[in-house]
């Protein structure tokens, strides 16, 4: 489990109410009724906060998460798909991470980097989207550490599984110019 173990500083101030009311409703709605209650939250209507107010949250998150990668097989390639309100229930909860991330401080409490690698292997276009927006926002935060390598060396092989795709969509044009001389190039992974 990627449980967040660091407690908030003494000094730490309240939450504005709104975000008191929010994150009570994020920790004790029923998890496949998250979806709802984040739909609402698109954009990030608060002022800069603080990760550490959302510690709960984030480790419910977590539990979510770590559930529906079990239940799904996600530690392969996926080959169960998602029923739709899973798939909502993901897609909002990577959402909204993505917007913490975005919108707090102390962002490197953030510690689902193994939900994330293994929602890496999603066959959902969707969730695979969010999930990468996710670890953007994770890659770029760590980019101004120095052990990005320990760091990344979690998710890199899969993503460049991912992208690996990409780079033979890269040489493309040449193939198509090679198969109008009259040479078929075959492009195997």
């Amino acid at each position: 489990m990627a449980r967040i173990k660091k407690l908030p500083h003494k000094r730490l101030s309240f939450p504005p109410q709104e975000i008191q009311t929010l994150r009570e409703k994020l920790e004790t709605t029923s998890s496949i009724n998250i979806h709802g209650v984040l739909q609402a939250y698109s954009d990030w209507p608060f002022v800069r906060g603080d990760m550490y107010h959302w510690i709960g949250v984030l480790n419910r998150f977590d539990d979510i998460l770590a559930k529906v990668c079990d239940e799904y097989g996600l530690a392969g390639f996926q080959t169960n798909a998602f029923d739709r309100d899973t798939q909502r229930m993901v897609v909002a909860i990577l959402d909204f991470t993505r917007l913490l991330l975005e919108n707090c401080i102390n962002r490197n409490l953030y510690s689902s980097v193994e939900r994330l690698d293994q929602l890496l292997n999603a066959s959902d276009p969707e969730v695979l989207e969010h999930t990468l927006r996710v670890v953007l926002r994770t890659a770029q935060r760590w980019s101004y550490q120095r052990d990005i390598k320990s760091n990344l060396a979690a998710i890199s092989a899969r993503l460049t599984a991912i992208a690996d795709p990409w780079n033979v969509k890269k040489s493309l044009p040449s193939a198509a110019a090679d198969a109008e001389a009259g040479a078929l190039v075959l492009h195997t992974n």
